[in-house]
């Protein structure tokens, strides 16, 4: 037993297991371009505009686009190098798309990075224990598991802006979990070209540098306090406030003095989101097309969407805090009615729906809306205690982390998620994917369930794709299932 089991640990490494996750990935899609070798959905904006750039033809654009150019320029730079070595021009579907495959294993990669700078820092395991065979493994499954992501791997198949805009934003949080500062900002930049709400991002870490730089300010002034700890965090605030060393009115050169020292070391994010407001005052809005469909609107359901999406696709984490959920209700009932009140208010009038919903029924959110939310108008207020629930397994993960994590995060997610009417999963890939990066695994079960799940939610979407056809009287050609 223990010889086989060594035999699989030394199998059981980041190169064995990305060559057979590449394997699957380029076998999966080679079988999907081949039934479906022409643009899906909103692939015949992203084609097309890509094509113009490969022509050279950098003025032309599809007003109905939304998002910055970035994935046109940087996967025509791809192309025009490879079809240099080669000899072969690969700017059409096939080409456009293996762009996104290749992000998709790159992707892998970096996840596994970003999870073991977490276990050195000690998220996960003890700091000094992170080079362990288990803290390895733990961080290799994930890795696996978080790139298998059913929502975000299914883009990897198609030419759309999932792929570079998870790349670029984890790479900019990897960065800058390095200290490398400047070169985290320059990659932050490169998100927003993808997709302009990946600022907020920046705007996280910049929050968390923030609070790391006024605890430590607190420790200069003898008020230490554990920021992991609500309470006291609330008390760091009010004692920077009210502390006569940061009183503007009392000592204001010493007030002007710390805020400059806070801009000079947040400085390069700090321009990022200078520039970007810039940017959205002279656009008139975030989207650089198609504005009308896209008006901000105060949906705060899309906060509780995000609950039930998270829960469903943590289901192996959080159906062991069930004890822990009940313990906490005994001790906060007040806390949790509150919520399940505040909820109904937000399912009573904060629900909006997008015609864009009800129009289209090429997506699995079609369907899911029709025959949940529309058969069963109560259904909505039936899931509030799973809401509940949802929030509290959320909250209990994101505790190893300071409050002011949990508040920038909390932030964030609101920010990124709340302004939009339509309701669409891949708006919540990188709040869940930030999420599940906090996420520790107690036992190897539920990294091996999450994996096991993932791979039936994959293959059955793929067998969908492949043996559903749509058909719109206004299209000749035929539409698939797609997330």
């Amino acid at each position: 037993m223990g010889l086989w089991k060594s035999i699989i640990n030394r199998m059981w490494n980041v190169y064995s297991v990305w060559f057979v996750f590449s394997v699957f990935t380029v076998f999966i899609f080679e079988r999907l371009h081949k039934v479906h070798p022409i643009p899906l959905v909103d692939e015949v904006f992203h084609i097309p505009q890509a094509r113009n750039y490969c022509d050279g033809n950098f003025l032309q654009w599809d007003p109905k686009i939304t998002t910055l150019p970035g994935l046109y320029v940087f996967s025509v730079i791809y192309l025009k190098i490879a079809g240099l070595f080669m000899g072969q021009d690969f700017c059409d579907v096939h080409g456009l798309r293996v762009f996104n495959v290749f992000l998709c294993l790159a992707n892998f990669i970096l996840i596994y990075r970003l999870q073991r700078q977490i276990s050195t820092l000690g998220r996960w395991c003890d700091g000094r224990k992170c080079l362990a065979d288990e803290c390895k493994w733990r961080d290799l499954a994930t890795a696996l598991n978080m790139s298998l992501f059913p929502v975000l791997y299914y883009f990897a198949f198609f030419y759309y802006t999932e792929q570079l805009s998870t790349f670029t934003v984890l790479l900019t949080y990897s960065l800058s979990l390095t200290e490398y500062t400047k070169e985290s900002a320059i990659m932050g930049v490169i998100s927003i070209f993808v997709r302009q709400t990946n600022v907020i991002w920046i705007g996280f870490i910049l929050l968390i540098k923030l609070f790391s730089l006024l605890q430590r300010d607190m420790v200069a002034v003898g008020q230490y306090v554990n920021v992991l700890k609500d309470e006291e965090f609330f008390q760091m605030v009010t004692a920077l406030i009210y502390h006569p060393l940061y009183s503007w009115w009392k000592r204001r050169q010493v007030f002007i003095t710390l805020i400059s020292n806070y801009v000079v070391k947040m400085r390069h994010y700090l321009i990022v989101c200078v520039i970007f407001m810039i940017f959205v005052m002279i656009n008139g809005g975030i989207v650089v097309g198609d504005k009308l469909a896209h008006v901000p609107v105060l949906h705060l359901s899309q906060m509780l969407y995000f609950i039930l999406f998270a829960s469903s696709f943590c289901m192996p984490y959080f159906i062991i805090l069930g004890a822990s959920f009940k313990s906490w209700l005994r001790q906060h009932y007040i806390i949790a009615a509150i919520f399940l009140v505040l909820c109904a208010v937000v399912v009573r009038y904060y629900t909006f729906v997008h015609p864009y919903l009800l129009a289209d029924n090429r997506h699995y959110v079609f369907y899911i809306w029709k025959l949940l939310y529309e058969r069963n108008p109560m259904i909505k207020y039936f899931l509030i205690p799973i809401y509940l629930y949802g929030g509290y397994c959320i909250t209990y993960f994101l505790d190893t982390h300071s409050f002011a994590y949990k508040l920038s995060y909390l932030i964030c997610v609101f920010l990124i998620l709340v302004p939009q009417k339509l309701l669409e999963f891949r708006y919540f890939i990188l709040p869940f994917l930030i999420f599940r990066l906090n996420v520790y695994p107690k036992y190897r079960w539920q990294l091996w369930l999450e994996f096991f799940m993932y791979a039936i939610i994959n293959l059955s979407t793929f067998y969908l794709f492949l043996t559903r056809e749509i058909r719109w009287d206004d299209i000749a050609e035929v539409q698939r299932l797609m997330w």
